[in-house]
């Protein structure tokens, strides 16, 4: 999971990677909230919970020794858990390289170069 903030929004970022034999699966999920940058959390939400635009999407996990590339699928829910408005997300390539529980990703688009760096780190692992 890694986050950002630009704009007056935080960005978070969160990858599910799940090895099935020598390959692996990949979602990936984008939140979204408005808010300045003291405000890590995303508003509360009058029915209860928190309020904040999500995009979840399929995506492929290259791996080369240290070196990990996520690039993105087709989008599979946009939604806002609030009721609130979705926002369109860049769902661009992930890469950098891993080490211990660490991830030091550059976001890119298209053919230009790093948009945004991403700090990754390990959340949780499944037994």
């Amino acid at each position: 999971m890694g986050r950002r903030h630009a704009a007056g929004r935080w960005h978070e970022q969160r990858l599910s990677l799940e090895r099935v034999g020598q390959s692996y699966v990949c979602r990936r999920e984008i939140r979204s909230w408005p808010g300045p940058r003291s405000a890590r959390l995303p508003p509360s939400c009058p029915r209860g919970g928190r309020a904040y635009s999500v995009t979840r999407l399929p995506c492929a996990l290259r791996v080369t020794g240290p070196y990990l590339s996520v690039t993105a699928g087709q989008v599979d829910q946009q939604v806002a858990s609030c009721g609130g408005p979705v926002t369109d997300e860049h769902l661009a390539k992930l890469s950098g390289v891993a080490q211990d529980n660490a991830w030091a990703a550059e976001q890119f688009e298209g053919g230009r170069g790093p948009i945004t760096r991403y700090a990754m780190y390990r959340v949780a692992c499944a037994p």
